[in-house]
Formats: C-alpha cells, structure tokens, sequence
C-alpha cells in the first residue's frame, strides 16, 4: 500500500462565514405616518418606547409578533392601533 503525505492530499475547500442575519427588527420612537407591520419582517422588538402619534395608524398584520426588551416595553397610543388575525394566525406579545 502506498503512503501519502499531507501535500499530497485533496484540497479542503475553505468556506467564508455567512453575513450575520438579523432575526428581530427593531422598532421604537414616534410612528408619524400610518404604517403597517406584516410578518414578513418579525418578529418586530421594541427597543425603546414606542409613540403612534395622534390621527397616524398602526396596523399589525396577522401573525405578527411585538417583543420588548426587559426595559422598553412602553406602547403609548395618541392615533390609532388596529390589529387583524384569524384563529390560526393571532398576534401575539
């Protein structure tokens, strides 16, 4: 049987690391517009108080998750907030 050296062995490929992903979007501050959050982004994590600010609408589409950080976990809405779900798709906190 022949031996081989080190050298002589296939090449491993080499792999470069994967971007980070972010797996919350963070969300806080003043909402000036009407906007919608759908489950496309979630789930959404407060990270400072949150302000839906008067006649502006916050609508949380179904199946959209809100998590805060132990600290910010203050919603305060002057507009108006509308969520919609079904029995299999509720919103959840």
């Amino acid at each position: 049987m022949e031996r081989r050296s080190r050298d002589d062995a296939e090449a491993v490929p080499r792999f470069e690391p994967l971007e980070p992903r972010l797996l919350l979007s963070d969300v806080g501050g003043h909402i000036t517009t009407d906007t919608v959050w759908n489950n496309t982004a979630e789930p959404y994590r407060l990270t400072q108080p949150l302000f839906v600010d008067p006649g502006v609408t916050l609508t949380l589409a179904p199946g959209v998750t809100l998590r805060s950080d132990a600290y910010y976990n203050d919603l305060y809405v002057d507009g108006r907030l509308e969520s919609t779900g079904a029995t299999l798709e509720l919103l959840s906190t």
